[in-house]
Formats: structure tokens, sequence, C-alpha cells
């Protein structure tokens, strides 16, 4: 079985001493570095394809689309940090409408 995730853009706050890189995958599924506007980048997600197989109704070879890397983090050290659209999702937020999630590394 087929399943794809929806195109969807994010709004990401990086706070950090350190200097930090940020990147995103784009609809190639190459990196590309991301520009910050006022301490906010704005990541665009494509949609992705994933899928499973089932036999008798149980589920096995999932590839989820929402667990495959989309943002990439690497500070001064030069360590990458990779995250999914779910585990940015999990991140706090600002709670006004803006939906701006927080990575805090202060």
């Amino acid at each position: 079985m087929e399943t794809m995730n929806e195109p969807r853009t994010i709004l990401l706050s990086v706070r950090s001493s350190d200097k930090m890189q940020v990147q995103s995958q784009d609809a190639s599924a190459e990196w590309v570095d991301q520009i910050s506007a006022e301490g906010v980048y704005t990541v665009d997600i494509p949609g992705m394809r994933g899928g499973f197989s089932e036999l008798f109704w149980i589920k096995y070879d999932i590839a989820d689309p929402l667990d495959y890397p989309v943002v990439r983090l690497r500070s001064g050290d030069g360590a990458w940090i990779e995250l999914s659209t779910r585990q940015i999702e999990a991140l706090p937020h600002k709670s006004d409408r803006s939906q701006v999630y927080i990575i805090d590394f202060d």
C-alpha cells in the first residue's frame, strides 16, 4: 500500500549561542541551506511517498513520510542533527497563531 504526505510549510526558530547552519530537503531530496528572517526559518517540506506491506491485516515494512529527515542542523563543531516532520511537530511552539516551532540549544 502506498501513502503520501501533503506538502507543507513549517516555521522554525533555532536558539543557540553557537552559529547554526540549517538545511532542508527540496523536492528532489537535495539538502539546501536556509536563511533566517528575524531568527525564523521558513521550511518548505515537499510531499513525499511512503508505504507499507500488509499480510492478514498486519502491517510490515512501514515507510512513513512523516519519519523521513526533512531538516538538518549543524553547530560549530560540525555534528549534524536531523529532524523529521513528526519530531518537529513534537517541539514546543509559540502559542500565537504563527505556529513557530522552537529549538533551544542554550
